[in-house]
């Protein structure tokens, strides 16, 4: 579950004024809008804390398929020269979460992608994921 990007209002500047600094404190930079994403806080609370989170296998996996060649995905079973153009132009991916199924939506909108193959090219190039 992503937590929204969240403003200071006049019921909560109180509580933004808190966020604020502690996000500060983390290296969590505001939007352009001036909000602060609590997930990202909350990943860098994690991280100092010690806390494995599956933030970074994702953004990993993710990197990986973002930087994959029209041949890496032709080496996927029923990938063709089609489908692999078509991945190829719809790079970088981008996720709003940082999440197996997350990234296995946006590859998803890929034309002439769907469940099947989108499972099938998060397992070829990122099999650590789903292991537990």
């Amino acid at each position: 579950m992503a937590l929204s990007p969240v403003a200071p209002t006049a019921d909560n500047d109180w509580v933004m004024g808190d966020l604020a600094r502690v996000a500060t404190a983390l290296g969590v930079l505001p939007t352009a809008e001036g909000k602060y994403d609590v997930s990202e806080i909350l990943y860098a609370m994690l991280d100092i804390m010690g806390v494995e989170t599956r933030c970074a296998p994702c953004q990993a996996c993710l990197a990986r398929i973002n930087s994959a060649t029209k041949s890496d995905f032709m080496s996927i079973s029923q990938i063709g020269e089609v489908r692999a153009s078509s991945l190829v132009a719809a790079q970088p991916f981008e996720v709003s979460s940082c999440s197996v199924y997350s990234i296995e939506e946006v590859l998803d909108a890929v034309p002439d992608i769907g469940l099947v193959l989108r499972e099938r090219i998060v397992r070829y190039f990122c099999p650590e994921i789903y292991e537990e």
